[in-house]
């Protein structure tokens, strides 16, 4: 479960520091001091005013799951991202920097982290990589390298003991060579973990949030346009699940309930289309480790955020190592979270850097719910925000 990140030279962030990070595990003593970091859960959502860094976050963790599957360059040009150039925080001195940790399970902790920069051609490379293994077992702490890598060099440690790297091509990871390797189970975690996150996009408006072109999908895209392809699949490979999952769905939905899948293939957007793709991303049966939902609120009437938000516990209830990060403004939707769940991203100035507020760590915030006061009503009232030193 990934449970804290660091994030330096990309794009808005200058340095973001969200959840409990690496250099917080390095001051930990003992496990019961963890949640006085207020490290990321099961839930997490982003509120902020436009341009604040919310979506840019979400981008960030696609951009380092691509540099795994595929390289640095690549994954600088993919899509809209423009290159490594246009990816990095404008002005800014040193190497982009993305640090991750996860807890692995309640004792074992695991944090990687990449350096990544480009030479005089503007051609990007890895400057370096680590991982850090830190566990707390019978009162001891202890933390070994696991991945260490400069210039293309360094040493990692598989079952048999320590060996050394030299990587060919810098524009490809370390952990994405070793992470393919069952000799290093704990390379391997990290990288299933990262190259397995869902990242929605929703990048054109013109192009309908359901589609359908030849065959059939296993899985939801991240851009949720081939809906019509997953339950084509579903019902050639399974139809009693096929069955079972519209069943499901069709009392969740209003439009499918009244008129059936018909809705899906009308052109324009709508809410009911929004939560159907939803619903169906949450019913897969192999859930991805993380779902980073940009906005999944759009376009949805109050009842249907309702269902959604019901429909979210119930996965990360059904599947306690899966999490979901939900960005949104919407009150309704930040009536249904609990104030350890919500994160404000601020931007005081266009070109300052994003500051992240912990809303769980606010007394206020919590003696006011617990006076009845709800969540989007304290979120109006501006108390998300911290009392000005």
């Amino acid at each position: 479960m990934l449970i804290g990140l660091e994030l330096t030279n990309y794009a808005l962030f200058s340095h973001l520091s969200l959840g409990l990070t690496a250099p917080d595990v390095a001051a930990l003593d003992d496990l019961s001091a963890v949640g006085e970091f207020y490290p990321l859960g099961q839930l997490s959502a982003i509120v902020g005013k436009n341009d604040s860094g919310k979506s840019a976050l979400f981008a960030a963790l696609g951009f380092l799951s691509d540099c795994l599957i595929h390289d640095v360059p690549f994954a600088s040009a993919a899509g809209t991202r423009g290159g490594f150039a246009a990816l990095k925080t404008h002005g800014s001195e040193g190497p982009m920097r993305l640090s991750m940790t996860f807890r692995k399970d309640r004792e074992t902790f695991l944090t990687y982290s990449v350096g990544l920069d480009s030479d005089v051609h503007n051609r990007p490379y890895v400057k370096d990589e680590d991982v850090l293994l830190t566990t707390f077992k019978d009162g001891k702490k202890e933390t070994r390298t696991l991945l260490q890598v400069a210039g293309g060099e360094g040493k990692v440690v598989a079952r048999n003991g320590e060996e050394s790297v030299a990587m060919v091509d810098r524009r490809h990871l370390s952990l994405g060579a070793y992470g393919r390797l069952l000799n290093y189970a704990d390379l391997c975690w990290i990288y299933a973990q990262i190259t397995r996150w869902f990242i929605a996009s929703d990048d054109t408006e013109e192009e309908p949030l359901t589609g359908h072109t030849k065959g059939g999908h296993r899985h939801v895209s991240p851009r949720f346009d081939n809906i019509r392809n997953v339950l084509e699949y579903m019902e050639r490979e399974d139809p009693r699940r096929y069955e079972e999952t519209l069943a499901y769905i069709r009392e969740r939905v209003p439009d499918f309930k009244r008129i059936g899948d018909a809705f899906l293939d009308h052109g324009q957007r709508s809410g009911s289309k929004r939560l159907f793709s939803l619903l169906l991303l949450l019913t897969d049966p192999k859930p991805r480790p993380l779902l980073c939902l940009d906005y999944p609120d759009q376009q949805m009437y109050h009842d249907a955020i309702d269902v959604l938000m019901f429909e979210i516990r119930e996965y990360l209830r059904r599947h306690p190592t899966c999490q979901i990060f939900l960005t949104t403004y919407n009150p309704n939707t930040i009536e249904a979270l609990r104030p350890g769940e919500v994160y404000l991203f601020e931007r005081p100035e266009e070109n300052s850097s994003v500051k992240v507020h912990a809303v769980g760590r606010s007394e206020k915030v919590r003696a006011m719910l617990k006076e009845g006061i709800g969540m989007a009503s304290i979120w109006y009232g501006g108390y998300f925000e911290p009392e000005p030193k």
